[in-house]
Formats: C-alpha cells, sequence, structure tokens
C-alpha cells in the first residue's frame, strides 16, 4: 500500500515538472511578449543651458526615430545645480519611468536618491559621471583613471623640447570623485617624459579656493613647464576675457566643455580632455531599454567611452563633432 502511495506522489510530481517544463519551451519559442506600452525613459541633463542640453535632446530624437517603441522624457533644471536636479531626480516615480537616465552636476548629492529609485524597480543608467558605491544600474562614460592618463600623455605633447616639470591642480588623493584622475596622472607621469612634479596643489574642490591657490603657487613659481588641472575649477568663476595666469603659462585640464574653447584657441590653456558625449548618452539609452525589458543578467554595468587629447590642431575636429552631435548625429568615425 505505502509502495502503491509512493508512486502515486512521484508521478503526480514528475507530470508537474513536465507541465512547467512545457510551459517555459512554449515560452522560449514565442519569445518576449508583446509591449502594448512604449518602454518610458527620464534622461535628466545637467541644465537647460547647459552646452550637453541640445546634444541630449537631439540624441534621444534620434534614438526614438529609430526605435519607436521607446519614449524618451529629457527634461532638466533651469540652471546648473545639484539641488534641482535632485528634485528632478525624484520626480522619476510619479512620471511614471521606469528607467532613468541622468548626466549628474555632482555624483555624490543624488547617490541616495539614485539607489532609493533603484531599489524601487526603476533602473538608473548614469552618464560621465559614476555615482560612488555602485549604487546605479549602468555607468556610461569616461575611464577616471584614463582621464588622469590622458592629462599626463597631453603634458608630454605640450612640453615638447621645454621643461617637463608641471603643477598638479587637484583634490585630494582620496577624493571619491576625483581621486581616480589623480592616481591616474601620479601612474603615467613617470612614463609621459617623464614629467617632474614640483608641487601638488589641493584645492579640496573649491572653485574659489582654486583660484587663490593656483595665483598664489603660480608667483612663486614663475618658470614652471605647464600646470595640470583635474577639473575645471580655477576657471568656473572667470570671466570670459579674464586671464587665470599670465600668457606663456601652459594649462592641461581634465574636461572639455565648449565653455573653454576660446582659451583653447588664444593660448591660454595648451590642452584639455575630452570624450565622446553623444556615444556616451546613446549607450546609455540602450542599456536602459535592455535593463527594462529584462536582460540585466547578460549586461555589460559599465560602458567605457575612450579619453581624448584635444589641443589647437584638434579643436576643429572637435567643432564639428558636437555640431553633429546638436543634430542627432553620430561623430564621424575618421576623425575620432
Amino acid at each position: 500500500m505505502k509502495s502503491t502511495i509512493a508512486r502515486s506522489i512521484l508521478l503526480c510530481g514528475l507530470t508537474g515538472i513536465l507541465g512547467l517544463l512545457g510551459i517555459a519551451c512554449e515560452q522560449k519559442q514565442r519569445g518576449p511578449a508583446r509591449r502594448d506600452q512604449p518602454i518610458r525613459i527620464l534622461c535628466i541633463a545637467p541644465s537647460t543651458d547647459d552646452a550637453v542640453w541640445p546634444v541630449v535632446e537631439a540624441s534621444a530624437q534620434s534614438f526614438m526615430s529609430r526605435f519607436q517603441d521607446v519614449q524618451i522624457d529629457v527634461i532638466a533644471p533651469t540652471t546648473r545645480s545639484p539641488t534641482l536636479q535632485l528634485e528632478v531626480l525624484k520626480t522619476a516615480r510619479p512620471r511614471q519611468a521606469q528607467a532613468v537616465c541622468i548626466l549628474p552636476i555632482d555624483p555624490s548629492a543624488i547617490r541616495s536618491a539614485v539607489s532609493e529609485i533603484s531599489v524601487s524597480g526603476i533602473s538608473v543608467v548614469v552618464v560621465g559621471w559614476d555615482v560612488p558605491g555602485d549604487r546605479r544600474d549602468a555607468y556610461c562614460g569616461p575611464s577616471q583613471i584614463e582621464m588622469g592618463r590622458a592629462a599626463a600623455q597631453a603634458c608630454e605633447i605640450v612640453l615638447k623640447d621645454r621643461s617637463r616639470t608641471v603643477m598638479l591642480l587637484h583634490a585630494g588623493m582620496d577624493h571619491e570623485l576625483y581621486g581616480r584622475r589623480y592616481h591616474g596622472f601620479k601612474q603615467e607621469a613617470p612614463f609621459s617624459g617623464p614629467l617632474e612634479i614640483i608641487r601638488e596643489v589641493d584645492c579640496g574642490a573649491d572653485r574659489y579656493e582654486a583660484v587663490r591657490l593656483v595665483r598664489s603657487v603660480s608667483r612663486r613659481y614663475p618658470r614652471i613647464g605647464c600646470w595640470v588641472f583635474l577639473d575645471d575649477w580655477p576657471l568656473r568663476d572667470l570671466r570670459p576675457d579674464e586671464q587665470l595666469l599670465p600668457l606663456g603659462v601652459s594649462i592641461v585640464m581634465c574636461g572639455a566643455d565648449p565653455r573653454h574653447w576660446p582659451r583653447l584657441r588664444n593660448g591660454e590653456i595648451q590642452a584639455l580632455i575630452a570624450y565622446d558625449v553623444q556615444e556616451a548618452v546613446e549607450a546609455a539609452f540602450f542599456r536602459c531599454v535592455r535593463l527594462v525589458t529584462g536582460e540585466a543578467a547578460r549586461l555589460e554595468r559599465e560602458i567605457t567611452i575612450p579619453s581624448e587629447i584635444i589641443t589647437y590642431k584638434e579643436l576643429p575636429q572637435l567643432e564639428r563633432r558636437w555640431e553633429a552631435w546638436r543634430l542627432g548625429q553620430r561623430s564621424p568615425r575618421d576623425e575620432k
């Protein structure tokens, strides 16, 4: 009797398993279910008065024209403010977004909100500057270590046949955002010349302190080869016609915002470290779609966009590329 009952239980169990396998096979053959509603992505730019705003808008329009089951809403505060951008980010759920793509002004300021939104089921992809602590679902942008290395390589180009002595303006070797740039520069410096770092100046990522320190230190070292800025801190509040340093003092800087191009053109800056913004934004859109459609397990979580050295010679190419990006077009490969 017990043997009969056991056999009955075993048969029932096998029948149930075979039934589930049959359902699974049928679903696999049918493929993913067809979506009745478009995938909704909320893309948050730094601000509507930022140079990247038209690039993001055009990239979104181009993406939607190719993938008509995707709806991308591009929004941003009217002025560049980490606090205002955070408030926009918090509207992701009321806007019924399934994924968020954000170009952060200050990654540290949005860290908690990114974590909360991601845990709630809305995927978050960060562009340009990664959020510390791996609290996002994916990142698309430059490697900060590679940005620092590129700055050292740029010094070798700028200081060809000149003294390879440099001043390094940084925000601290352990800074959660800029620390990797610092270490990338220090790793590459011995192989780029080699470079002799005369002095390291820590401005704590404070724009006002950066201006004061750069001008003060420069007066004591008037014959330095060049300054390396790991970000544009000392230039953020200068008037367009105001010089930070006397002409003849070279500057290599991480970042290539269009507002700094006139200083590259007139010789105040000798090299900028850039990356393909349009490529990073489009890669982020693709990751948003894949996260929403359940492909997270196979998704590459970090897409690194190569760093590029931009001197006066490369500036016309960069200008043409930005113009293409504003029209939603990719960069011509032969110019990169």
